[in-house]
């Protein structure tokens, strides 16, 4: 099956945070009101850096310091992490 989407409304952090009924882990204080115009999901970082737009949302069931340093280099704008997984004490 094909999809096509011509069109998405953007999405702020705290909409997502809300539609998913996640907790934040980590943010900083006006960060959840930045806009999310696409999002990404790997396990895979060596996905993440060849697929990944910059400002992009990343989804991933990696819960260890690479994907912070992934998203960090990706210039990602936030990680959900997803599977019921919650980040390592060092990540």
């Amino acid at each position: 099956m094909n999809v096509k989407i011509t069109s998405c409304k953007a999405l702020t952090l705290l909409e997502i945070k809300e539609l998913l009924k996640c907790n934040v882990v980590w943010a900083e204080e006006d960060h959840l009101g930045t806009q999310i115009e696409r999002a990404g999901a790997a396990d895979l970082m060596s996905d993440v850096l060849a697929f990944t737009r910059q400002g992009s949302l990343m989804l991933t069931g990696l819960v260890n310091i690479q994907s912070v340093r992934t998203a960090d280099i990706a210039e990602v704008r936030a990680i959900i992490y997803v599977r019921g997984k919650t980040p390592t004490p060092d990540t």
